[in-house]
């Protein structure tokens, strides 16, 4: 969380790529006098690592619980979700 301001300040997700559609909670909330803007794509050039990292390791899992698991961990540092 980064404090912009006063009431103001931007709190920010890791993820490899910002997509609206696929996490709906980035946009500003106001809550009396404060207001918070959720942006993704912090760490964005580390993150795009992580997840192809993460596709790679996916041939070798050893079953479908560790694939689907592997799956899972992509989306989630992929978009933050």
């Amino acid at each position: 969380m980064i404090k912009l301001g006063d009431k103001e300040y931007e709190l920010r997700v890791a993820s490899a790529e910002c997509s609206v559609s696929k996490t709906p909670y980035l946009k500003t909330y106001k809550h009396g006098e404060v207001t918070i803007h959720v942006k993704a794509g912090d760490f964005s050039e580390i993150m795009s690592k992580v997840v192809q990292s993460l596709e790679n390791s996916y041939f070798y899992a050893a079953n479908d619980n560790e694939r689907n698991m592997i799956k899972d961990y992509i989306e989630h540092f992929r978009y933050g979700e």
